[in-house]
């Protein structure tokens, strides 16, 4: 598994690096525009994001369940998006 997951994001690398890129330019933007507010770099906060995007890729593809994936993705998303929105 580990091996597979290694070869497609050695394959995807330059896809993901734009999505964490594009993800980061939004979320600057919004906070520039008073959209958004956070303590934290716009650049830490996409990283956090796409990393539970993946990590919900691969639970979602690796196990045997009816949910979909946005099922198993908006769980963890909020979870850490409380964390991340500023009180």
């Amino acid at each position: 598994m580990s091996e597979t997951i290694r070869s497609a994001l050695r394959e995807e690398s330059t896809n993901i690096v734009k999505f964490n890129e594009a993800l980061s330019d939004i979320i600057d933007e919004s906070m520039q525009n008073g959209l958004f507010q956070s303590r934290f770099n716009p650049q830490h906060i996409a990283s956090v994001l796409v990393g539970i995007y993946f990590n919900a890729l691969i639970t979602w593809s690796s196990a045997e369940t009816k949910e979909d994936l946005k099922e198993i993705f908006h769980p963890q998303f909020e979870i850490v998006w409380e964390g991340i929105a500023a009180q």
